[in-house]
């Protein structure tokens, strides 16, 4: 499937592929800057027609107009080919939009307000989950504690991956169910953070991670699908039109299908087994398929 996108400047704004929901209807798009790629050599053009759901025609201005349809004129937006993300994780991208986002925050203290007010506004979460903390960006260039998040969510566990998702900082809520003491090795591929004392600070780096992982309950099926839908929504408003999902697991590919099914699925998405339980598990009744109805 042809699809193009929409920025002005730089910012993408809009997918146009998405434009005509109804196969029966065709659309005209002009007064459009447009680039495209055959091959090596590179298109130009300013207008382009969509029908039954694909781009069957570009041109310019006056072709354009004399096509059916209506006509949508983009005031000289940029139109390119949509973006391919090769390697990503789309459910992942769907819980840390529901998730509590600490990204790009430039202090201790402010990640632990938001982590406070996100805690505050959800009360009835069993586990407060987010990510994107970064130590370097704060003025103490440390690793954060557990007494940290201990200030501000003293009463729940508390799990929050790092920017990089190769650590991740926990509350003593979390060490208390995760059974985290001064015995607890560092396994193979991963590190605990410690104290002068061998105490555990509250980072986990790598492999360690798994300690506090086995006690997090996995998403329910509703979860998962609303991180469905807010991945495929934060994808289409970046111009992403298709994705490499790595590491799918069983649960996920059948809520892929259910959403393919339904056509809910505005971007096409490539799942990657992750590892081979997973492949097993799907694999037991026989060859996997490619699943695709666009």
């Amino acid at each position: 499937m042809k699809k193009l996108l929409v920025s002005s400047f730089a910012l993408l704004i809009i997918i146009i592929a998405g434009a005509c929901s109804n196969s029966e209807n065709t659309k005209t798009f002009v007064n459009v800057n447009g680039y495209t790629f055959q091959g090596d050599s590179l298109i130009t053009f300013s207008s382009f027609v969509i029908k039954d759901g694909k781009v069957s025609q570009l041109g310019d201005d006056e072709a354009g107009v004399n096509s059916a349809g209506e006509v949508v004129d983009l005031q000289g937006k940029t139109v390119l080919p949509g973006l391919i993300d090769a390697h990503g994780h789309v459910m992942g991208l769907g819980f840390q939009e529901l998730n509590v986002n600490v990204a790009g925050i430039e202090s201790l203290e402010a990640t632990l307000d938001t982590i406070r007010a996100y805690a505050e506004a959800n009360p009835d979460l069993e586990w407060i989950q987010g990510r994107g903390w970064n130590q370097t960006l704060w003025e103490e260039n440390e690793f954060p504690t557990a007494a940290d998040l201990d200030r501000v969510v003293p009463d729940r566990p508390v799990y929050l991956s790092r920017v990089d998702g190769h650590a991740g900082w926990v509350n003593s809520k979390a060490m208390e169910l995760a059974n985290i003491s001064k015995d607890t090795p560092d396994p193979q591929g991963g590190k605990v953070i410690r104290d002068r004392s061998g105490n555990a600070t509250g980072v986990f780096v790598d492999a360690a991670e798994s300690y506090i992982n086995e006690v997090i309950p996995e998403p329910t099926e509703t979860e998962r699908r609303l991180a469905l839908e807010e991945a495929l929504k934060q994808m289409a408003s970046e111009g992403i039109t298709s994705a490499h999902d790595a590491g799918v697991s069983p649960t996920n590919w059948e809520i892929y299908k259910e959403f393919a099914d339904n056509g809910k699925m505005t971007t096409r998405v490539y799942g990657m087994i992750g590892g081979m339980e997973a492949f097993r598990e799907l694999s037991k009744n026989g060859p996997i398929d490619s699943y695709a109805n666009d």
